[in-house]
C-alpha cells in the first residue's frame, strides 16, 4: 500500500453545483474572448485562479497548478488501426498542466487589494486576467499541435498490473483544480434538406467527475 495519500476503494463523494449561462449572455462572453485572442476554457482557468488566490491564505497557497484534459480521440483516424471509431466508446485524453507562479499570484493579490480600495483600478486586474487567459490558450494550442507525440500517456501500455499501480501511488494530488476543454458542439441542422425529422441540440450541460486515476 502507499505510504500516504492512497486511492481508496470506496466511491468518492462528488458535489455538483450547477451554473447556468443564458444564450443571451454567452455570445458577449465569447466575443470578448475572441477580442482578447483566447477561449472560454482558458478564461475559466484564469478566473478560477483569481477566485482561489483571493480566498486562500497567500502563506499556504502562494502558487497553483492546474490541469486541462486534452481529447485525443480526434487524432484516431478511421482505418488507421484495429479500433473501429464508429463502434467504440473511448475516453482518450491526456493532461496539459500549467502553473500559476508565485510572482503572478502576488501580482493578482496586489491588484485585487488595490481594486477594492479604488474601483477605478479594476481595469488592471481585468487586463491581467485576459493576459493569463491568452497565455493558457497559447499553451493549449501548442499542446494540440504536438498531437499524440511527447506525452507520458503513451507509457500507459507498459503498466501490466493497474491495481498494483493504483495502490502504489503515494504522491499528493498535483493539481489544485481542473477545467475540462469545452470544445465546440455542432448542434445545428444540416444545410441540405428541409430539416424535417432531424434532431438538434438546444442546450448542453457539462459535469466533471472526481479524478480517481491519480494520487489522492
Amino acid at each position: 500500500m502507499a505510504t500516504r495519500a492512497p486511492i481508496f476503494a470506496e466511491p468518492a463523494k462528488t458535489r455538483h453545483s450547477w451554473a447556468h449561462v443564458t444564450k443571451e449572455a454567452l455570445p458577449s462572453v465569447l466575443d470578448a474572448c475572441r477580442m482578447h485572442e483566447t477561449t472560454l476554457t482558458a478564461l475559466l482557468n484564469a478566473l478560477f485562479m483569481v477566485s482561489l488566490a483571493t480566498r486562500l491564505s497567500e502563506a499556504k497557497a502562494s502558487a497553483f497548478s492546474f490541469g486541462t484534459p486534452i481529447c485525443f480521440r480526434h487524432f484516431q483516424k478511421a482505418g488507421k488501426s484495429d479500433v473501429d471509431c464508429n463502434k467504440t466508446s473511448m475516453n482518450c485524453y491526456a493532461y496539459w498542466p500549467f502553473v500559476f507562479e508565485q510572482g503572478l499570484i502576488a501580482k493578482i493579490l496586489l491588484q485585487f487589494i488595490d481594486a477594492k480600495t479604488n474601483p477605478a483600478l479594476d481595469i488592471n486586474l481585468e487586463d491581467a486576467v485576459w493576459d493569463v487567459a491568452r497565455t493558457i490558450r497559447e499553451g493549449l494550442l501548442a499542446k494540440l499541435k504536438q498531437g499524440t507525440k511527447n506525452d507520458t500517456v503513451g507509457l500507459a501500455k507498459f503498466i501490466g498490473d493497474w491495481l498494483s499501480y493504483f495502490k502504489g501511488l503515494s504522491k499528493m494530488r498535483e493539481h489544485a483544480f481542473e477545467v475540462s476543454n469545452l470544445g465546440v458542439i455542432q448542434g445545428s441542422l444540416p444545410e441540405i434538406g428541409d430539416g424535417k425529422d432531424k434532431w438538434s441540440i438546444d442546450g448542453a450541460s457539462f459535469a466533471q467527475t472526481s479524478p480517481s486515476f491519480v494520487a489522492a
